[in-house]
């Protein structure tokens, strides 16, 4: 198969080719230093293809896992797309693992958690209607906030089990991430 640049529609639509049933993907992550959180939705769009033809967008760069910036190459691409939209545009009885991405390096207060947590759940209540969805994230307390929000959908808590080393230290160990699930009623650990 040709590669396909993650998290756009014609990704997500490819995946129906295969025999699975759920997709992951982000809500949230980096554009260069500049958070997806901290930009304005036609700011978000301006990266990448654009729809209107002949207009170019911004050129998306990707964090490799030895922290180099590296330009986001691909043979096929496709818009960057909104969590609506992938509701509205990806085959319905595919299923969506929703990970939930926050900054390794910011502690965030409870509120911005809220607030960001509850923009996501607004949509998918709207337009997820029978489509199967999980939560994932790798913050630990988005993940305890999210399943005390609803009840509706499962949420895991995603760990690399002592891989990495960060200072919340529910994030540190196998041990942690499973008290923190059954601390807060999470569905399992991945």
């Amino acid at each position: 198969m040709r590669a396909i640049k993650e998290n756009s529609i014609m990704s997500f639509n490819a995946a129906t080719n295969f025999p699975i049933d759920f997709i992951e993907f982000d809500v949230q992550g980096v554009v260069l230093e500049k958070r997806i959180t901290e930009l304005c939705l036609s700011e978000f769009l301006a990266y990448g293809p654009q729809r209107e033809g002949g207009k170019d967008g911004k050129v998306l760069f990707r964090k490799t896992k030895d922290g180099k910036i590296v330009q986001w190459e691909v043979e096929q691409d496709d818009p960057l797309c909104t969590l609506e939209e992938a509701f509205l545009n990806v085959e319905p009885s595919l299923g969506f693992n929703i990970e939930l991405e926050f900054d390794d390096h910011v502690v965030y207060d409870q509120d911005h958690l809220a607030h960001v947590l509850k923009s996501v759940l607004k949509v998918v209540f709207d337009h997820a209607k029978d489509r199967p969805i999980i939560f994932s994230t790798f913050q630990p307390d988005a993940a305890s906030l999210v399943k005390k929000l609803q009840s509706t959908y499962p949420v895991f808590f995603l760990t690399n089990g002592g891989c990495e080393i960060f200072e919340d230290e529910r994030r540190n160990s196998l041990e942690e991430a499973l008290k923190l699930c059954l601390e807060n009623g999470l569905q399992g650990i991945v």
